[in-house]
């Protein structure tokens, strides 16, 4: 479950830290703007209904958290690469249908982006971008050689 940073080479331990601690920063910078970023969320029109988009205005940025807390620990590390994968494919749809609508709306993904209008080929890009240091950051764990414990066996009798 957890490994020793020990066995990890140093690039990918401060790759990891700066995922991780961006998705946590950038959750709670979400919670800390609620109404906003739930005002942001209605202005996609992916649906109308005010529950559905409440709903997810108080989810994602909890998962943010959650998905941030899990790379920096690697707890779930699998888990949280897949469901952090997941996100920004829906976060490159959302952008994209709001693209091929002409729809004018303020991304609301990061506090600068906020209130400003969206540059989509932008906003794809940087998503795209993290989708692919997503899918390095699963490669390498999947590709490098696990260490099992060698340390001595506890005598119980």
């Amino acid at each position: 479950m957890f490994r020793s940073w020990r066995t990890e080479p140093t690039p990918w331990i401060f790759l990891r830290a700066v995922v991780g601690v961006a998705w946590i920063y950038l959750g709670a910078e979400k919670l800390f703007r609620l109404p906003d970023f739930i005002e942001n969320i209605s202005n996609y029109a992916i649906t109308t209904d005010v529950m559905w988009n409440t709903a997810v205005g108080y989810f994602v940025p909890w998962l943010e958290i959650v998905i941030g807390i899990c790379i920096l620990l690697r707890f779930v590390y699998y888990g949280a690469l897949a469901v952090n994968a997941g996100l920004l494919l829906v976060f490159i749809g959302a952008l994209a249908q709001a693209w091929a609508r002409g729809l004018e709306v303020s991304c609301g993904c990061t506090p600068w982006s906020a209130t400003e209008s969206t540059n989509y080929p932008l906003g794809i890009g940087i998503n795209v971008a993290l989708l692919i240091l997503v899918a390095i950051m699963a490669y390498v764990e999947a590709t490098r050689p696990k260490h099992r414990f060698r340390g001595r066996k506890l005598k119980l009798a």
